[in-house]
């Protein structure tokens, strides 16, 4: 693929998740939504990334990187 047929990642987005079980607090997910557009077709997608994924954290920073769009989101 050429670099011109790419995607354009246009933003990463983090969010968290807190659960609690009987009222104490037992935990927290981690999820990202990375949004993208082709530059050829326009066609707009969005990937999930949630920690199912063994460090989707950094998955998301690796994301984030190569288009230089920062994670939002998360403190």
């Amino acid at each position: 693929m050429s670099h011109d047929a790419a995607s354009e990642i246009r933003s990463t987005e983090g969010q968290t998740t807190q659960f609690a079980i009987d009222s104490l607090p037992a935990g927290s997910a981690f999820a990202y939504e990375a949004a993208s557009t082709s530059r050829v077709t326009g066609h707009e997608a969005v990937w999930w990334f949630n920690t199912t994924y063994s460090d989707v954290r950094e998955l998301a920073g690796l994301i984030s990187q190569r288009p230089g769009v920062p994670v939002t989101g998360l403190k």
